[in-house]
C-alpha cells in the first residue's frame, strides 16, 4: 500500500489549477525546507508521480531568515527551522502569505493556497 504525504499529496498528485505568468508560462509550485540538498532531492524521489513540485534546500536558513520566517528550535536540538507557511507569489510580489501558528497545519495545506490562485 503506498502511502501518502497529507501535506504534499494535492500539489504532486495533480497540477493545481495554475495561473500564466505575465512571461506566459505556468507558475511553479516550489517546496523549501531547512535542510541540505541531498536530503530533499531523497525526498523529491518519494514522490515519483511528481511533475509539479520542485524541492529546494535552504541549508543555512538564509532564505527563510530573509523571509522572517526562521523558528529558533535550539532548546530543543533542533537548531533553527522554518515556520509552516505557504506563499502564493505572483510577479515576483507577494500575493498572500500564509503562516502557521505553533505546530498547526491549516491555512498552509495545498488546499487553502490552490483557493488563492
Amino acid at each position: 500500500m503506498k502511502k501518502t504525504n497529507p501535506k504534499l499529496s494535492p500539489f504532486t498528485l495533480s497540477p493545481p489549477a495554475r495561473k500564466s505568468s505575465s512571461l506566459g508560462f505556468p507558475v511553479p509550485s516550489l517546496l523549501l525546507a531547512v535542510n541540505d540538498p541531498f536530503v530533499m532531492n531523497s525526498w523529491a524521489k518519494t514522490f515519483p508521480e511528481n511533475k509539479h513540485v520542485k524541492f529546494l534546500a535552504d541549508g543555512a536558513a538564509k532564505y527563510t531568515n530573509a523571509l522572517g520566517l526562521e523558528l529558533d528550535l535550539t532548546d530543543k536540538g533542533l537548531g533553527v527551522r522554518s515556520k509552516r507557511f505557504a506563499l502564493l507569489v505572483e510577479d515576483l510580489k507577494v500575493k498572500v502569505a500564509n503562516v502557521e501558528s505553533g505546530g498547526e497545519f491549516t491555512i498552509s495545506s495545498a488546499e487553502e493556497i490552490i483557493k488563492a490562485l
